[in-house]
């Protein structure tokens, strides 16, 4: 797969001979915040594991935009639901829910954090 930096066409054979030329050239990874660092490195690895493909290109765009946005506005709870949604469609997530996922469930039914609502 064939990397090319967004910002002056030029092509590398890896995620991480770009990163470094973006950093080094364009010093982009310094205006980047934390959620955009963070989702670079989830990138990196989903890449390595090649569970990214070209076809997911505007899905990792949506990504990225999000993570900026958040980075941006981080009291944005929409956002954060959003940005969250949108990186769970690109990393595939276990059949086990994780410690995250049922407190964000739990939030999201209105009961209190611990006590989910009876049936």
């Amino acid at each position: 797969m064939e990397h090319i930096c967004e910002e002056c066409g030029r092509r590398f054979g890896n995620a991480g001979a770009l990163a470094t030329h973006q950093l080094n050239r364009h010093g982009r990874a310094a205006r980047w915040g934390a959620n955009r660092r963070a989702l670079e490195a989830t990138l990196a690895e989903l890449r390595r594991a090649e569970e990214l493909r070209s076809v997911d290109a505007a899905r990792v765009q949506l990504v990225r935009s999000l993570a900026d946005a958040v980075d941006e506005d981080h009291t944005n709870a929409q956002l954060w639901r959003t940005y969250r949604e949108a990186l769970g469609g690109l990393v595939k997530e276990d059949d086990n829910t994780d410690s995250f996922t049922k407190l964000l469930a739990e939030i999201n039914s209105r009961a209190p954090v611990g006590h989910p609502p009876e049936a």
